[in-house]
């Protein structure tokens, strides 16, 4: 796992330096690697969290519910945003795009039968559900 997480980050850097290039500085700073993780999942809370945290790191953790495991999380995610990472928005349920080769997608979170009020509705309600745990108005978005 260790190999896997130091091959990961080399290949970010590279990106990241190849990208450095314009000579434009972020932050003071010639480049940056930004760490995102999707989904909320349990792995994140028991293994990712520690692992960047006894690093110094800091990530974005993008929070969605589909999987029902949101309320045993929420204690752990309120301290993972004091703490500095980032919770932003995955929507509340994480619709996709179903049909072939994709029937693991549940008819009710297919994106193709979604309305533009039902996906912006979903959205404005998975940020009131993110402010409830870290007091922010103000977020990133992750398309599912």
């Amino acid at each position: 796992m260790k190999n896997y997480i130091f091959l990961f980050l080399i290949a970010q850097l590279i990106t990241a330096n190849i990208s450095a290039q314009t000579g434009a500085l972020w932050h003071g700073k010639k480049c940056a690697v930004v760490l995102t993780y999707d989904d909320a999942l349990n792995v994140h809370i028991k293994n990712v969290l520690p692992a960047l945290d006894s690093l110094g790191l800091k990530a974005t953790f993008y929070i969605s519910d589909y999987f029902d495991g949101l309320k045993d999380q929420i204690f752990q995610w309120r301290k993972a945003a004091a703490n500095g990472h980032e919770l932003g928005n995955h929507t509340l349920f994480h619709p996709c795009a179903g049909g072939p080769g994709r029937e693991f997608v549940r008819s009710d979170y297919d994106l193709r039968y979604y309305s533009m009020k039902r996906i912006t509705d979903e959205i404005k309600m998975a940020n009131n559900l993110l402010t409830a745990i870290d007091g922010k108005t103000k977020r990133t978005f992750a398309y599912t």
